[in-house]
């Protein structure tokens, strides 16, 4: 599975000692993509939303916005994805 790298739009607490994923949307700003981390009461929501998973390091337990992490998209069909 191929990551790609993006830059995170809000702060984001996550457990130490686990790898920890959020479902997420992508916007291209500056050149850069960054990701915004779905918060939606509901999981079908979230679902039919997500263009794919920020991934959340075990060692991290925050994480600030602006932060660079890495981006599991569902497909790389999205036109300002790499590759």
């Amino acid at each position: 599975l191929k990551t790609i790298p993006i830059k995170i739009k809000s702060e984001l607490q996550s457990p130490k000692g686990q790898l920890h994923i959020f479902r997420a949307i992508l916007e291209k700003k500056d050149k850069e993509l960054w990701a915004e981390v779905l918060r939606e009461k509901s999981a079908h929501k979230e679902l039919s939303r997500a263009e794919g998973f920020v991934l959340v390091p075990e060692e991290k337990e925050q994480v600030k916005a602006g932060e660079s992490l890495e981006f599991l998209p569902y497909s790389t069909q999205r036109k300002n994805l790499p590759g």
